[in-house]
């Protein structure tokens, strides 16, 4: 009977270890403005669920918008389930597949290329008087034309976690 009730734990161990789930990712939702003056809005959602023995699960989205001082002059990028997500600290690097859609000569333009993102989490709950969060976003064509925005959160949040699931 001790011997039934030893395998079994002992299963039962294996099994709560090989459910344990680093979660890795961030979200946000917001304005950032760049030093040269450009706005953009940003509203993202995207995590990598890693568990030993199975390759990881990756689950996001992203769309960034960028109006320019003169009307009629906008840039959206949108990208689905990213290809990469890294977290270090505080900071949260993810990249894949996307499209640029921009207003050109009067004429709606849609481009597809790699898209990658770097997101700084400096405020919080604990600390709201931080400088503010930093969203940088980065897309390529093809033809290696590349489109670059870099700017302080002004209104709104990002987070940046990693956490154990079960």
């Amino acid at each position: 009977m001790l011997k039934k009730l030893l395998v079994l734990s002992a299963v039962g161990i294996t099994a709560i270890a090989l459910a344990d789930i680093l979660a890795v990712g961030s979200y946000g939702h917001g304005t950032t403005a760049a030093h040269d003056g450009r706005v953009g809005s940003f509203d993202y959602s995207v995590s990598k669920r890693t568990a030993e023995g199975h390759p990881p699960q990756f689950e996001g989205r992203l769309r960034f918008e960028q109006y320019q001082n003169h009307a009629g002059r906008w840039v959206v990028i949108e990208m689905g389930t990213p290809a990469m997500v890294g977290v270090i600290g505080n900071v949260c690097e993810f990249a894949g597949r996307g499209s640029l859609t921009r207003e050109r000569n009067g004429h709606q333009e849609t481009v597809y290329g790699h898209v990658s993102v770097r997101v700084v989490d400096r405020r919080n709950l604990y600390h709201p008087h931080n400088d503010p969060d930093v969203f940088r976003i980065t897309f390529q064509d093809a033809h290696q034309n590349t489109f670059s925005f870099d700017g302080l959160v002004d209104h709104g949040d990002l987070v940046v976690f990693s956490r154990r699931e079960h």
